[in-house]
């Protein structure tokens, strides 16, 4: 049996490279047979023998070129310090138009967020998955770009993943703790107040205090204290920060800060903390806690009074001298203004003040005869009380002083005097 094959037919095969194929054939007589491997052979058949079949021509054609663009990095982040930014991304991912197979090296460019103007570029090599961008300004917002790159260029669109970052702050000191008296101001610090030596490549050269009214808050005439990075009054160990502000009003508001200034050997920077508010302590009430008589020799009539100051508070005197002077006044009237002794005399140089610990401080005993010279004989032998006061001065360290009448008190005379 015999069957007939048309040899126009044209075939198309696929190849595991899917190139395209051309098959050109040739053209065949139209009725051509072929003898089935099962019949006879045409020999003893006596059948004409089919002329040979010419060979197919198979032609190649080019595959279409298609540039893939490098798609963009995954998964941003980024860490920072005040100088520095470190840049976190992630293996790209393919898809059926990025080609991560072309991607030769990453391009870093690094752009201020506000200006849009470059201030850094660089290259990442395939491989890397971060980058560490230095020379930054502390504090500031960026754009930084990483972008895809290989043989074929780039898609900006497709191949660039942004990442918006900001630098950190250098530490900002802030006093928490303060400890105040009449006319100082003690600051206490710890290291939860940030304070560090050594910062991003910087170390602290030196801290200032400045202290200013809070009325007129004028840092540009604020009292200042330098502290060289290294003293005694900064322990970094133990993470203290101590120092005192004197020559201030007692009573007052004052607002307080403390600039550290960061030095890598060619460039300073300083960082200014919060201000916080401070007041001055109140001139303590000083008032007479008993006076006496003292018999010095009955015989000859020598006698003398004393008396004992008792001041409210210790604590809010610091370092503070206080002197005493004495008034005595055989009557006990007062100025209402000024609160002083009227017709009283002064009967004892001041005397400095030596508190106990209750804040007690006997001053010496005056005798009669002085008092009689300073009161008039007659006066004094008529009076049958006699009336105390003290003169209080609060001498400061840093200049000035400040005074302060204390409370009266009465002493009655012994009837046989």
């Amino acid at each position: 049996m015999k069957r007939q094959i048309n040899h126009r037919q044209l075939c198309l095969e696929s190849l595991e490279q899917r190139e395209l194929l051309s098959v050109s054939l040739n053209e065949f007589p139209a009725a051509e047979t072929v003898q089935t491997a099962d019949a006879a052979s045409d020999s003893e058949r006596n059948v004409p023998t089919a002329s040979a079949e010419p060979p197919v021509v198979f032609t190649e054609v080019s595959p279409a070129v298609v540039n893939l663009a490098p798609p963009k990095p995954a998964r941003p982040a980024s860490t920072a310090t005040p100088s520095t930014l470190t840049i976190y991304w992630s293996s790209p991912v393919a898809s059926s138009s990025l080609n991560t197979e072309e991607i030769t090296y990453f391009k870093i460019t690094v752009q201020d967020s506000k200006t849009k103007g470059t201030v850094f570029e660089g290259t990442a090599d395939v491989a890397e998955r971060s980058f560490v961008i230095e020379n930054l300004e502390p504090k500031t917002r960026y754009l930084v770009l990483v972008t895809s790159c290989g043989g074929e260029g780039t898609n900006s669109a497709k191949g660039t993943l942004k990442i918006t970052a900001a630098t950190a702050a250098f530490p900002a000191i802030t006093a928490r703790k303060t400890a105040v008296s009449l006319n100082t101001a003690t600051l206490t610090l710890t290291d939860k107040d940030k304070i560090t030596p050594f910062v991003d490549g910087k170390t602290v050269k030196e801290y200032t205090v400045e202290i200013t009214g809070k009325k007129t808050a004028n840092w540009a005439n604020a009292q200042s204290v330098v502290i060289p990075s290294g003293t005694n009054v900064l322990d970094v160990k133990k993470g203290t920060f101590s120092v005192d502000v004197s020559g201030l009003q007692p009573d007052t508001d004052y607002l307080v800060r403390i600039t550290a200034a960061y030095t890598d050997g060619t460039k300073e920077l300083s960082v200014t903390g919060k201000a916080i508010s401070i007041r001055t302590a109140k001139v303590p009430a000083v008032s007479i806690a008993k006076s006496f008589f003292t018999v010095l020799d009955k015989t000859d009539y020598q006698f003398a009074v004393g008396t004992t100051a008792k001041i409210a508070s210790l604590k809010t005197l610091g370092e503070t001298p206080v002197k005493l002077t004495v008034y005595v006044s055989t009557g006990s009237a007062v100025d209402k203004a000024t609160k002083a002794l009227l017709n009283s005399v002064a009967v004892s140089a001041p005397a400095e003040a030596e508190w106990d610990s209750k804040g007690l401080f006997t001053m010496p005993s005056v005798s009669m005869d002085t008092l009689a010279a300073a009161l008039g004989r007659s006066n004094l032998l008529a009076a049958k009380t006699l009336t105390f006061q003290f003169l209080l001065t609060f001498e400061f360290s840093g200049g000035g002083s400040a005074t302060a009448y204390s409370k009266t008190g009465r002493l009655t005379l012994p009837a046989w005097y």
